[in-house]
Parts: C-alpha cells; sequence; structure tokens
C-alpha cells in the first residue's frame, strides 16, 4: 500500500507541475526567463512538499501497523 500511495503522490505532483507550467506558458508568462525560473524554482519546492508528506505518512503507517497489529490500508 505504501508503493501505491507514494507512486500517486509522485504522479499528481507530475500532473500539477505539468498543468502548471502550462498555464503559464498559455499566459504568455515563458518569454520571460525570470518567470522560468521562479517557476522552475516553485515547483522544486511544491514536489518536496508532497513527497514529503507522502513519505511520513506511509512511514507512520509502517510503525502504526507494528505496534496495533494490523496491516494494509487501514493503518494509512
Amino acid at each position: 500500500c505504501n508503493f501505491f500511495v507514494l507512486l500517486s503522490a509522485n504522479s499528481t505532483a507530475f500532473c500539477l507541475l505539468f498543468f502548471g507550467f502550462h498555464l503559464f506558458n498559455g499566459f504568455g508568462f515563458s518569454s520571460s526567463p525570470n518567470w522560468l525560473i521562479f517557476m522552475s524554482a516553485a515547483s522544486a519546492v511544491l514536489y518536496s512538499v508532497i513527497l514529503a508528506n507522502a513519505l511520513i505518512i506511509c512511514n507512520l503507517a509502517l510503525v502504526s501497523s507494528g505496534m496495533e497489529k494490523s496491516g494494509g490500508y487501514s493503518v494509512i
């Protein structure tokens, strides 16, 4: 279950970044190199936050499943 949670967090983050870059490109911000640097830095921070939260949830679920003798998706 943890693998699928992390996989879905990665795919959601990349999907959001894909649509975000295309949204700003559609509004015409791609002509300025400063916007591209800003969007790249913001997307790196957003991806790190999403992945860190997913990793923390999965690791806490592993600890909780060991402590309470339950498993699977119910601990997540």
